[in-house]
């Protein structure tokens, strides 16, 4: 089934303060089911509906035409106009290729500023407990 994905995304590099014009609102379709091990290689995907997501002052820094930190860290590389912004989020599977998270399950990790986010290998999720009860609102 595919859905209409809408992230957050820059217009161009931001090179001074951050204006909501500097932003848009971009859409995207994805499939959220993945298909069966006879139909195709689902290539250990993982997709997350995003529940929250983590806007921190170094992303600005992402966001600029130069800066140093765009080669130091790789979860600081340049954010290149019309790229969905990753961050920190939450989220919870909706499916999955991966044989460590199966549907429903709930997931940190460096999710995109959008509805959904596409997980190639499941790279840097980390599945949480629930089953203490917990609420996600905190």
């Amino acid at each position: 089934m595919e859905v209409r994905n809408k992230y957050i995304a820059t217009k161009n590099p931001i090179d001074g303060a951050p204006n909501a014009s500097d932003f848009c609102i971009c859409e995207e379709l994805i499939s959220v089911k993945l298909p069966t091990a006879g139909e195709s290689n689902s290539n250990d995907v993982v997709v997350v509906r995003n529940l929250y997501v983590s806007i921190d002052p170094y992303q600005i820094n992402r966001m600029k035409t130069h800066s140093r930190s765009h080669n130091v860290f790789p979860t600081a590389s340049a954010v290149l106009p019309g790229q969905a912004i990753e961050a920190g989020g939450l989220g919870r599977v909706v499916d999955s290729g991966n044989p460590d998270f199966k549907a429903g399950d709930v997931v940190s990790g460096i999710l995109n500023w959008g509805e959904y986010t596409v997980v190639k290998g499941g790279r840097l999720l980390q599945k949480l407990d629930t089953s203490l009860g917990f609420p996600l609102s905190y």
